[in-house]
């Protein structure tokens, strides 16, 4: 290595003809004398990009600047005691004719051995309670009217007349159904504006009043991947994996290629942020689905689905030294839709998860509880402590930036989400299944009211499977 340095160097001989001395005065008053100006080592880029998130993030933190404002959420959805709702007509009418055709229909002598058949004694009671249930009033008419003195004739002269009820009943449900007119979407009203409506939730929309006009934008863009894969689970047909010629897919707002179906098609293969990100995309399509058809005294208990992908974390870079003006920038742009009320959307959704990828080499999710103010890690892998409190760090500033309007007492160094482990989650034994752990956190995370378990991972697999793939109708 030495001898192919010196073949790069010349050897000069260096005389004193061959230069001139700098006198000493010179030296002392001016020690270095060039045209040139002096070098300046700049980093243009990161001045660039320092300039862009101060620009960008003065934009979005107008909506920030006190006082502190309070909304209040005016829940839509059908009321049962709207008396203008056709659903709610349709229903009495069907009542009053139940009501009249279930008397019509038993004679005086079948009326004597009902109380044998219900113990109450209480016809309407009787055919309100089980819902019309025809096979079992039949068998219990006709055990008893066997020991009844007309023998089977009476049974037989109420056979074609349950059985006419019966075709009705089918004929009253194969009609068309009617639409409620209750009002469906949830308003969002300002009560330090004399309540002035400054936001409408529908289903998957979300309207945003800029100056004197309603603003629509989409929260998310692939209904048509739901409802079709939710119609193939109702209609019960069995989904085929299917072989896509052309890659990549946009499938719920993530790339679907060829190298996510070798991971379905393999074992031991670590799943990728489409996966994972899409999963959780389409979990919150679920939830938000699943919310918009409930009542609206049950929205009003029901604690809605947010999560932040793993790109919110992962472009904060936590292994650089802190940028505390970057990580409020990239939240603020994750929250935009809400920034007309001040960025607040965890009056709308309670249940918040962040989906975690650790150094693009580790999985795990962690969720948020802002009134009691920790945080809960799902982890397969326990990792190291100094990470976790990095997160924590991050978490706590930029909640605190959202929040420190309405946190009057509080100052930054005191607000601190505290952290625990979800206890009894599932531990990996081997080297590649954190993103099948990190999904099951996810889906048992967004039906804690429906699902008491954790998943295995050959059933996880086989969910995000049928999701991404599925045999085109």
């Amino acid at each position: 290595m030495m001898q192919q340095h010196r073949k790069l160097i010349k050897t000069v001989e260096v005389t004193d003809s061959t230069y001139v001395r700098v006198p000493v005065i010179a030296q002392s008053e001016e020690p270095f004398n060039t045209k040139c100006k002096p070098i300046i080592l700049e980093q243009p880029q990161q001045s660039v990009f320092v300039n862009y998130v101060k620009e960008k993030l003065d934009k979005l933190k107008y909506y920030l600047q006190p006082p502190h404002k309070i909304y209040f959420i005016k829940h839509g959805g059908h009321n049962n005691e709207n008396d203008k709702c056709p659903l709610n007509n349709q229903f009495q009418q069907n009542q009053n004719v139940s009501n009249k055709r279930t008397i019509h229909l038993i004679s005086k002598d079948t009326q004597n051995i009902l109380p044998l058949v219900n113990p109450s004694g209480n016809i309407n009671q009787l055919h309100f309670q089980e819902k019309l249930n025809l096979k079992a009033f039949q068998k219990g008419v006709q055990k008893h009217c066997q020991t009844y003195k007309h023998g089977d004739t009476q049974f037989d002269q109420l056979k074609p007349k349950l059985e006419y009820e019966r075709k009705e009943q089918m004929k009253r449900e194969s009609k068309p159904k009617l639409k409620c007119k209750c009002q469906q979407c949830d308003i969002v009203l300002d009560q330090s504006n004399e309540n002035e409506i400054v936001m409408q939730l529908k289903q998957f929309q979300l309207q945003t009043k800029v100056g004197n006009e309603m603003v629509s934008r989409k929260t998310i863009h692939y209904e048509k991947d739901l409802f079709k894969l939710e119609s193939l689970k109702e209609e019960g047909r069995i989904k085929k994996f299917e072989f896509q010629e052309t890659f990549p897919k946009i499938k719920l707002n993530q790339n679907i290629g060829k190298w996510e179906q070798k991971m379905f098609e393999k074992t031991g293969q670590y799943w990728t942020s489409s996966m994972i990100d899409g999963y959780g995309n389409y979990l919150s399509g679920l939830d938000e689905r699943y919310y918009f058809s409930l009542s609206s005294a049950e929205r009003e208990q029901y604690p809605r689905l947010f999560i932040f992908t793993s790109d919110f974390l992962t472009n904060c870079n936590l292994e650089s030294p802190p940028l505390k003006e970057k990580w409020l920038l990239l939240i603020l742009e994750k929250l935009e839709l809400f920034k007309t009320i001040q960025y607040q959307f965890w009056l709308i959704y309670q249940k918040i998860a962040f989906i975690v990828n650790k150094n693009n080499s580790h999985w795990y999710m962690l969720t948020l509880d802002l009134k009691e103010r920790f945080m809960v890690i799902y982890d397969s892998l326990s990792g190291s402590s100094q990470h976790y409190h990095k997160v924590r760090a991050l978490l706590s500033y930029v909640f605190y930036e959202l929040q420190k309007n309405q946190l009057k007492n509080i100052k930054e160094d005191q607000y601190e989400f505290k952290m625990y482990f979800k206890p009894k989650f599932q531990s990996q034994n081997d080297s590649y299944s954190c993103g099948y752990h990190t999904c099951i956190a996810l889906e048992y995370f967004s039906n804690t009211h429906r699902v008491k378990d954790f998943k295995e991972k050959k059933d996880i697999k086989s969910d995000l499977k049928d999701i991404f793939y599925y045999e085109q109708l």
